[in-house]
């Protein structure tokens, strides 16, 4: 009966994310009939600049044009919208012919910027925190579709204290005061701000100036705990720098995946997870920077 139980629910959360998905591609193309010349609000006098900042690689540019058109079509627009690129990945490819509505994109002020050094996931963050050491920060993906009100609740919600995000876990500890595994956790249900928050990228995070350690940039360390886990990495900086994390909404949310990525995102998933990947990463930086001492 428990077996069952379970089944229901999984087939009910799946038709729930697949009419989701729907729902977001006709409010999306609604967005894009009503408003046909769209420009960033590209005043970079703001004390208070706010940049969305993502990457993407070659095998993605399918999908990333219907990310930039919902991060295009928000209700507050960011001062700058940047996608990062690996030189190396890019290397000999007219992004004009790669990138479907390439020129559409960069008029309507996105910006694509080239990075020398490749550290994949990490390229959504590191690079924009280097160039804009005083920049709100706001991290997405490039295969999630982001509803209208994503970024007017974060900027409304700002509090230069706190790292906030849409979705999250509750870090769970074992009885010897280890990190439970990985899969283990509980989604978060509630918007008191916690150290025991843990923040995915998927969701889209916002992180004020200053937010994350220096360590942050420590690219040898980051190779040799955390070489795949990105989200694993910033939750720990957080927690060195004393950061506080909250949850937006009352309960942890998923925004739609554009479903040509899902396979590939499949693939990580059953490294990092099924495998046990983000539990020998989660114990290697824990150990290494004595973090359990800030739950």
């Amino acid at each position: 009966m428990r077996i069952l139980t379970k089944l229901y629910h999984r087939i009910r959360r799946g038709t729930k994310k697949r009419i989701q998905y729907l729902f977001y591609l006709l409010r999306l193309k609604k967005e894009i009939l009503v408003r046909k010349d769209v420009h960033l609000a590209l005043d970079s006098s703001s004390n208070d600049e706010v940049i969305i900042s993502l990457t993407s690689f070659p095998a993605r540019f399918g999908v990333l044009g219907g990310c930039l058109k919902s991060l295009l079509y928000q209700r507050v627009r960011p001062h700058r919208l940047i996608v990062w690129l690996a030189e190396e990945e890019v290397e000999g490819l007219d992004l004009s012919k790669q990138i479907p509505e390439f020129e559409f994109f960069v008029r309507s002020g996105i910006e694509f910027a080239l990075i020398e050094e490749n550290l994949r996931s990490y390229n959504k963050l590191l690079p924009a925190l280097k160039r804009y050491p005083r920049g709100i920060i706001v991290t997405c993906d490039d295969d999630i579709l982001y509803p209208p009100w994503f970024l007017e609740k974060m900027v409304r919600a700002y509090n230069p204290e706190e790292i906030c995000f849409y979705r999250a876990w509750e870090m769970e500890t074992d009885p010897r005061g280890r990190m439970a595994p990985y899969h283990t956790w509980n989604d978060a249900s509630s918007k008191t701000p916690s150290s025991r928050l843990f923040f995915t990228g998927v969701g889209g995070v916002l992180y004020p100036p200053g937010s994350l350690a220096e360590e942050v940039f420590n690219v040898s360390r980051i190779r040799e705990l955390c070489p795949s886990g990105d989200d694993i990495w910033f939750n720990a900086m957080a927690l060195l720098k004393g950061t506080k994390k909250r949850l937006l909404l009352s309960n942890s949310y998923s925004f739609p995946i554009i479903k040509e990525s899902l396979s590939q995102r499949s693939a990580l998933r059953e490294r990092n997870v099924a495998q046990g990947f983000n539990d020998v990463m989660l114990r290697a930086v824990f150990d290494c920077y004595n973090l359990y001492q800030f739950l």
